[in-house]
């Protein structure tokens, strides 16, 4: 098994240092193994696919809660698939909403807040 360091995946992941350990303080990921003389990190191969994953959604402006839904439902596999599709669209409609507000606001000159 090919282990990788906090540093290995953050250069692939392109999360830094502070958000995987945040990750895995709140569950999105791990836990991870650690090694026995050091207890540094270890990450493994499905770690990082994960965790890459999670620089997606967090990306494309994912909260916390709904990249926790979408890797329950990427656990549990095809009997989730309709979820985890409802899921996506409901943050893409959120995402859209947010493009319309911003060209009305572009448009109009004026400012916008978005949360």
């Amino acid at each position: 098994m090919t282990a990788f360091t906090i540093q290995d995946v953050s250069r692939r992941s392109g999360l830094s240092e502070p958000t995987l350990r945040y990750y895995e303080e709140v569950g999105l990921i791990g836990p991870i193994d650690r090694d026995g003389s050091s207890g540094h990190r270890r990450y493994s191969s499905e770690d990082v696919d994960a965790l890459q994953l999670l620089a997606c959604l967090r990306a494309m402006g994912m909260g916390i809660e709904d990249m926790r839904t979408y890797q329950a439902n990427r656990a549990r596999g095809r009997a989730a698939a309709a979820e985890q599709r409802d899921l996506l669209l409901r943050h893409a409609e959120r995402v859209e909403a947010q493009i319309a507000t911003l060209r009305g606001a572009c448009s109009a000159g004026g400012r916008v807040r978005l949360r």
